[in-house]
């Protein structure tokens, strides 16, 4: 069976289940390759930021049992808008920097989730409209820096529109520099793990987290700037405020898929 659907890279790939096969792991089937450090992926972007906000660095525990978030157990009580504390809590537990070391002249960065070979190829940028504190424009949440770094202001519309709203990118090199063709496994691995921690931690702060896979890529792209053959989108996760009981919910559900 894999003999006959095993596709060779230089032939062009049409589907995903043509890259599957092409791509799966077989023993000894990957060229073994050297790593070029000299060439090692920086795992931040940089812009010429319209204005940088420090986050406020803080206690980020989140004061909730992790199996409670999982299982989803509401909270007796929460705020219907995040403020800018809590978002900075959202986004230090989400992708936040948990350690640091230097080899070869390199900064490697620990992180808050797991990573397909430390690489983090993963970006988020932030879609803010009417927050207190915080100017409406899409951000880049500079992770590195611990900062969000204006890149665009008002004026764009996405036909959704929400108070807040994380986008989520993977770049391909980042991972192709050690994984080569399989790369796009490993970056949509790491996108998975990275929205679940924006998930849970949205839903510790109280707002019910909202994962879209189904949008504009070209639109967004455009929106954040992306050379789509370096980088592309691969999430959109949208929070809304808490509703006071079943029946409310349900009816903002409904509205939200109408």
């Amino acid at each position: 069976m894999w003999r006959k659907k095993r596709l060779r890279m230089n032939n062009r790939v049409s589907s995903s289940v043509e890259y599957h096969w092409a791509t799966a792991h077989v023993r000894n089937r990957i060229r073994p390759h050297s790593l070029d450090f000299g060439h090692y992926p920086k795992p931040f972007k940089t812009y010429g930021a319209l204005k940088r906000i420090p986050l406020i660095k803080g206690e980020i525990s989140p004061g909730r049992d992790l199996m409670g978030l999982f299982r989803g157990e509401e909270p007796a009580a929460s705020e219907q808008r995040l403020e800018f504390p809590a978002l900075s809590r959202v986004l230090y537990r989400s992708y936040g920097v948990t350690g640091e070391e230097e080899a070869r002249g390199i900064r490697f960065f620990s992180r808050t989730v797991p990573s397909a070979g430390g690489l983090y190829p993963c970006q988020i940028y932030l879609i803010a409209r009417h927050m207190e504190g915080l100017e409406t424009g899409v951000y880049y949440c500079h992770m590195i820096q611990e900062s969000l770094d204006l890149i665009h202001r008002d004026g764009f519309s996405l036909g959704r529109d929400f108070d807040l709203s994380f986008v989520v990118t993977g770049i391909f090199f980042n991972s192709a520099w050690k994984y080569r063709e399989r790369a796009f496994r490993y970056l949509l691995l790491d996108s998975g793990h990275l929205v679940e921690n924006l998930n849970l931690a949205l839903r510790a702060e109280g707002l019910i987290p909202q994962v879209d896979d189904d949008f504009e890529d070209d639109r967004i792209s455009a929106l954040l700037g992306l050379d789509q053959d370096k980088e592309v989108p691969l999430a959109w996760v949208r929070a809304s405020g808490k509703t006071s009981g079943p029946e409310e919910r349900r009816r903002r559900i409904l509205q939200n898929l109408a």
